[in-house]
């Protein structure tokens, strides 16, 4: 949910207020352990941070994303027996 409205605020030019929200997913992502949204959250940081200029904190956020997805490709999806 955050991250859809991260959206809506990225589009209205609300960047500071974007990435806020994709702090608290990031946040919330990371308590859950869902490494999927993760990827996805350091994904659209990366995105806002390269339309705010900030290429090397933007580089960082795709160094982070790149690194999630190759961990979920090495072990896999989590399974519904995994709760």
């Amino acid at each position: 949910c955050y991250g859809n409205q991260a959206l809506i605020l990225k589009a209205w030019g609300k960047l500071d207020e974007a990435m806020t929200l994709l702090k608290k997913q990031e946040q919330i992502c990371e308590q859950l352990g869902d490494k999927a949204g993760l990827s996805s959250c350091y994904n659209n940081q990366a995105v806002l941070l390269g339309k705010q200029e900030k290429e090397k904190e933007a580089e960082e956020m795709w160094q982070r994303k790149h690194e999630i997805k190759a961990e979920i490709a090495k072990h896999g999806p989590p399974t519904e027996d995994a709760f």
